[in-house]
């Protein structure tokens, strides 16, 4: 057995629980933390910086204007516990070949740290400053190995992966691949993962030609059938549709065209058999295709009939309200008729009684005048006897 052996990469083990934590919680349990890391980033540089994790998550910090800093800054606060300090001290003291530059600049600061009598954590911090001309160096993404993480200018789909991350492992074992065979070629694997050894091998038809796929236990992957493909041609940056796509074991025969014997796949299964099935669906899905026809033939019916419904019902409406308003027109002009002859009644009415009270005036006035008239004929007549009767006495004489 390899001495390594015990270090399987991403082994699936143990369960992760994710809680919501409030701030009581928090100070409650610091009375109990012998070891707390904190890592914060600052981005003083003057485009958006991602940072990608191991697990895939990835941060998009935008720019803080600082004149006096141009770089992304990782800073690291250390918080030790008393009754773990002298251990602590007496392990980074001791020097080691191939140390991280975290390690050694953790040296320096603890050698120069006295711990008071009353303290209860050693307190100190380390800061790593990447520039944009370090990035710029190495195509404006960096994989920090001393954090484990990626630092990139790029953003979204365009940014890492992570190159130890499920899908950074797969776009590497992909690029292996490529790298075996022709760049030009198209590659396809497939892996039968079986770590209880229930599904068994498998075997493949390739135009006529019979492959077996061995199932093999791997403690770093779930049971299933993975299978890896070149990445596709729409998005060659596109991580989340690159390596091994799993597929449950209870799928994998359906959709893989896999078999359990060597004869099952050189015939594809039973071919009769196959065929019927095949026939019968396609049966299957043409009665249901006319029957989703027929309904919605009835349903276009059915709508049709309660728009001419629905029409016929506006037209009789618009028809009464026609009607109701011809006849309230044909009874508003009567009535304006009658109420005109009736005025035209009371004016003449009117006219013919100032008429009668004019002429009765008149009357009146003459009556009242006649004596005098009267008076005036007769003093002329009398004039006109007397010098007539002179007259006559005249010629007589």
């Amino acid at each position: 057995m390899n001495v390594m052996d015990h270090f399987l990469p991403d082994a699936h083990y143990g369960r992760v629980e994710i809680t919501q934590l409030g701030l009581a919680h928090l100070s409650a349990n610091q009375r109990d933390d012998l070891l707390e890391v904190r890592t914060r980033y600052f981005n003083f540089l003057p485009c958006v910086v991602t940072v990608i994790e191991r697990n895939g998550l990835q941060w998009e910090f935008p720019s803080i204007p600082d004149p006096m800093r141009s770089a992304f800054v990782i800073r690291t606060d250390w918080r030790v516990h008393r009754s773990m300090h002298q251990a602590f001290i007496n392990w980074i003291k001791m020097v080691r070949e191939n140390e991280s530059k975290q390690i050694r600049d953790l040296r320096e600061i603890v050698t120069q740290h006295q711990l008071g009598p009353l303290e209860q954590h050693m307190l100190f911090r380390t800061e790593e400053t990447i520039t944009h001309e370090e990035l710029r160096q190495h195509k404006f993404e960096i994989y920090d190995h001393h954090h484990d993480i990626v630092v990139s200018t790029f953003r979204g789909i365009e940014a890492g992966p992570h190159p130890f991350s499920e899908m950074g492992r797969a776009l590497a074992l992909l690029d292996q691949s490529v790298a075996r065979g022709e760049r030009e070629a198209f590659n396809e694997a497939i892996k039968i993962v079986d770590n209880a050894g229930r599904f068994g091998d498998r075997f493949i038809n390739r135009n006529g030609s019979i492959y077996r796929i061995s199932a093999t236990p791997d403690a770093t992957r779930e049971d299933g059938v993975w299978v890896i493909r070149n990445k596709p041609f729409e998005n060659t940056r596109l991580p989340s549709t690159v390596g091994w796509h799993r597929y449950t074991l209870e799928e994998a025969d359906d959709i893989l065209e896999l078999y359990k014997t060597y004869v099952e796949a050189e015939h594809c299964g039973d071919g009769e058999t196959k065929r019927k099935q095949e026939l019968l669906a396609k049966e299957e899905s043409l009665l249901k295709a006319k029957g989703e026809l027929a309904e919605a033939k009835q349903a276009q019916m059915r709508e049709q009939h309660e728009w001419e419904v629905e029409k016929t019902r506006i037209q009789q409406a618009l028809e009464r309200a026609q009607a109701a308003f011809a006849e309230e027109a044909f009874r508003a002009k009567m009535e304006l008729d009658r109420m005109k002859a009736h005025y035209e009644r009371l004016m003449l009415d009117a006219k013919a009684t100032q008429e009668r009270k004019k002429e009765a005036k008149e009357t009146s006035e003459w009556l009242k005048q006649l004596p005098a008239i009267l008076g005036a004929l007769g003093v002329a007549y009398l004039a006109y006897k007397t010098a007539q009767m002179n007259s006559s006495s005249a010629n007589k004489k």
